[in-house]
């Protein structure tokens, strides 16, 4: 709520600001020009979901009104400027404002705030199965604020270098859902005794409240005919959260409240890093302007910490380590990661048809990092729960170490000696060695574990295409693109499984292919009728072979095609209308493809139907009817074999109409209807709703 009403206060200031006074007014050079548009009145009511409405429109329920856009600009003697842009609508946690102050042959300053407002639903996964906890709800008000303030002053004066300060503080406070979704348990769902069902369902929550300074400077100038540039800059990120998981039961708790299918985790985390920057740039043209050559070297380091406590109570909220204790105490991790990248590049317009381009990159990076997690393991005896002492019982210890070198090369050609045509090829590749290694030390035996992985990764990819027009109505695109992904590693040593709890089945080699087809037709046959048409395929195949079974490689695929077909038709100067129509369409391969079990996810499709159609019709010069309709349809994603779907199954529809009225010149009056439905499927998401919003803005222009 603090930084909510410094958010506001600061917008106020900015528009008090603008507004200048009596003195510069009469010093300026021309009357200023402002514009000022409201939204006084807007209203939505939603019947359903409301938490949905609001995380999929970004709009808050009930009533919201504010100033949609304010702008100023006004002239004063000497060359000196100042213009002004912003915004307030306090319901929806929208704020916005630029102040620019600028002198010709000196330099500027410029302010400039944002603050907007996320909104996430508040229910988890369905499970229909269940017959009383088939869907859950967090119970909170999940909206997380956004914001930036950010202060530019530049020197900008002849004969000297371009000199940048800037200060940026963001920050970012509220409660947002996570995806890591708790256990919920229900009795037997079917007759005769069957046990408890368990099924990842429940929402979970996490409260964030984060700051993030940065500090820079930026200088840049001509020298002997070449131009450099530098920037340093420093970044400090401090955060303090909370997440929340919450598992359900409808079995009957014990007195002691010890039933850990109802336990509450809370983990307490204080991530803080702090980055510093260095870059260095430089650049010329050669061979009368035929030849551009560029290079760049970037060094930063990032030093990270993290505190965090995690703390398990049982569902009356009294703290209880269960029968797989999970209290930890102040544990914390250190990471330091640095990083040496030098990139460079050459352009040759040598000959008139041909452009050439060439890129290099080399990068060096080093990370260490450890970490300490204390946990409270306090003996068990409450029918497999104890509460947590305070102590310490057992500390695991990790310690992490990398060493990556990177290379990376590029080759472009772009000709246009054809008629008519022009033809783009274009490669690049990219050769990668990282050296890890990793212990973790555990007074428990099911923690021990240490390795040394060297892993080379090579990609590559080359594209083809060509722009084509045969007559001046008709335009095609076209261009094939190939990637190939190999990664191999070399597992020097890793924990016996025989002398481990903290087994793996560690990747020895991963090949992934990619291969991409688009085309796009463009036909203008006349002013009011001008379509288009898209088609994008792309087929991925995924190779994995894990070690100790190496012999055994792991097929999967993905396959994928969009079409889409846009339209602009103005059969007469007042209509203007546009339609848009995209099919998408997605197949997904498995290893689990060929495993009867019926958890298992064999393949399956993703399918996705969506439509747009936008009209404008001017009645007169002062009146202009305009009408939105947008419609989606997801289907066919439940296919998992009976299993519980992760997926989603809905149709979306969005209409709106309004009414732009200009009654005079410098003023205009828009009314607003829109109408949102969203029906999901009831096997697969609970959070359909239907929405009527009413809205009306104002504008008005002076100067």
């Amino acid at each position: 709520m603090k930084k909510l009403i410094s958010g506001s206060l600061a917008v106020l200031t900015v528009l008090v600001f603008c507004a200048g006074d009596g003195r510069a007014a009469s010093e300026a050079v021309k009357s200023p020009e402002i514009s000022l548009a409201l939204e006084p009145a807007q209203y939505a009511f939603v019947n359903g979901d409301a938490s949905q409405f609001r995380a999929h429109h970004w709009m808050a329920t009930g009533a919201s009104g504010g100033v949609k856009e304010f702008g100023f600009e006004d002239e004063y003697p000497e060359g000196v400027t100042l213009t002004a842009e912003g915004h307030a609508i306090p319901d929806n946690g929208d704020y916005g404002a630029e102040i620019k102050l600028e002198k010709e042959g000196f330099g500027y300053l410029l302010l400039d705030y944002t603050q907007f407002r996320k909104y996430y639903g508040s229910s988890g996964g369905l499970y229909n199965a269940f017959t009383t906890l088939k869907s859950s709800d967090t119970d909170r008000d999940l909206t997380l604020n956004i914001g930036e303030l950010s202060l530019e002053a530049g020197l900008r004066m002849e004969n000297l270098p371009e000199i940048t300060l800037d200060y940026t503080h963001e920050f970012k406070y509220g409660t947002k859902s996570r995806l890591t979704w708790t256990g919920v348990t229900e009795g037997p769902t079917v007759s005769g005794g069957a046990p408890d069902v368990l099924r990842k369902i429940g929402p979970s929550w996490q409260q964030i409240d984060e700051d993030v300074n940065k500090f820079g400077i930026k200088a840049e100038d001509e020298l002997y005919g070449f131009h450099w540039h530098s920037e340093q800059e420093w970044e400090y990120v401090r955060a303090k959260n909370l997440r929340e998981e919450k598992n359900l039961s409808t079995t009957p708790a014990a007195a002691s409240g010890s039933n850990s299918d109802q336990k509450i985790r809370d983990q307490y985390t204080e991530p803080r890093s702090d980055l510093f920057t260095t870059i260095l740039g430089l650049n010329k043209w050669f061979t009368k302007d035929k030849v551009y050559a560029s290079s760049d070297y970037r060094f930063s380091q990032l030093n990270g910490r993290e505190l965090e406590n995690t703390l398990e109570l049982d569902q009356n909220g009294v703290p209880t380590n269960f029968s797989n204790p999970e209290t930890i105490l102040d544990a914390h991790s250190d990471n330091l990661y640095t990083s040496n990248t030098w990139v460079g590049s050459v352009s040759s317009f040598l000959w008139n048809p041909l452009t050439v381009n060439t890129r290099l990159k080399a990068e060096s990076i080093g990370r260490t990092s450890a970490s300490t997690y204390p946990h409270d393991n306090s003996p068990a005896n409450n029918n497999g729960a104890s509460k947590p002492n305070g102590a310490v019982d057992q500390i695991d210890v990790s310690e992490n170490q990398s060493k990556v070198s990177n290379f990376g090369e590029g080759l472009s050609f772009r000709y246009t000696g054809i008629p008519r045509t022009a033809i783009y090829n274009e490669y690049e590749f990219q050769q990668t060695r990282n050296n890890l290694y990793e212990d973790r030390r555990s007074p428990s035996a099911g923690e021990v574990f240490s390795r040394q992985s060297i892993s080379h990764m090579y990609r590559g990819s080359g594209v083809l295409g060509a722009s084509f027009s045969p007559w001046n109505p008709v335009t095609l695109t076209t261009d094939v693109r190939h990637r190939e992904d190999a990664i191999h590693y070399n597992n020097v040593r890793y924990t016996d499984n025989s002398a481990s709890g903290a087994k793996s089945v560690f990747i020895d080699a991963q090949d992934i292919e990619t291969n991409e087809w688009s085309s796009k037709i463009r036909f203008r046959p006349c002013r009011w009728f001008q379509p288009s048409f898209r088609v994008q395929l792309q087929d991925t195949a995924y190779e994995t072979q894990g070690s100790p079974d190496s012999d055994n490689w792991q097929e999967a695929g993905m396959e994928s095609q969009i079409y889409t077909w846009d339209v602009v038709i103005q059969p007469v100067d007042a209509l203007l209308t546009t339609t848009s129509l995209s099919v998408q369409k997605a197949k997904m391969f498995t290893p689990a493809r060929f495993d009867t079990t019926p958890a298992s996810r064999p393949t399956y499709n993703a399918d996705v139907l969506s439509a747009l159609f936008s009209a404008e019709y001017s009645v007169n010069p002062d009146v202009v009817l305009t009408g939105l309709t947008q419609w989606s349809d997801a289907g066919d994603f439940n296919n998992l074999g009976g299993a519980i779907s992760y997926g989603a199954d809905y149709t979306e529809l969005d209409v709106s109409v309004g009414v732009r009225w200009t009654p005079r010149k410098d003023m205009t009056i828009e009314p607003k209807v829109a109408y949102y439905r969203y029906d999901p499927s009831p096997d697969l998401e609970l959070g359909g709703y239907d929405a009527q919003v009413v809205s009306l803005d104002v504008s008005f222009k002076w100067g």
